[in-house]
């Protein structure tokens, strides 16, 4: 159920980039995932571990890299260990590519230090705003 409040109306708070920290858009706690959420008490317990249990769309995206012989033989531990190496790989990563992506249209660039956030004409052209940060446009 959509909150009053919400700032992305295109998405539910399970699905949007602003509450991947366990907190939605105003700052509010999300609700805990019962236990087995993610399939076994070995999953969730490398989830903890590795801090993103509560994390849905990040927990979910790191699942999924993990292959279904491996969730079902390896400790808890162990899918910690290959969790923690792909978290890791993913972030290093995107931090190369010197930009990302913050929406459908807006992105980070790394050496500008800004925000570029654009909007679609009907023409096809796209009119482009700088940010400093998300408060302040330059």
């Amino acid at each position: 159920m959509k909150k009053s409040y919400c700032t992305n109306a295109k998405c539910h708070c399970s699905d949007c980039n602003l509450s991947n920290y366990g907190m939605d858009c105003a700052g509010n706690k999300i609700r805990r995932y019962p236990a087995n959420c993610y399939g076994s008490k070995r999953i969730d317990k490398a989830l903890k571990k590795l801090g993103v249990f509560n994390m849905y769309v990040t927990s979910m995206a790191i699942l999924a890299a993990v292959p279904q012989e491996l969730k079902d033989e390896l400790t808890s531990n162990q899918l910690y260990l290959v969790m923690k190496a792909l978290n890791e790989h993913f972030h290093n990563a995107r931090a190369s590519m010197g930009a990302e992506a913050l929406d459908n249209n807006a992105c980070w660039i790394d050496a500008a230090g800004k925000i570029v956030e654009w909007d679609n004409t009907e023409e096809g052209a796209i009119n482009p705003r700088f940010y400093e940060s998300k408060l302040k446009a330059s």
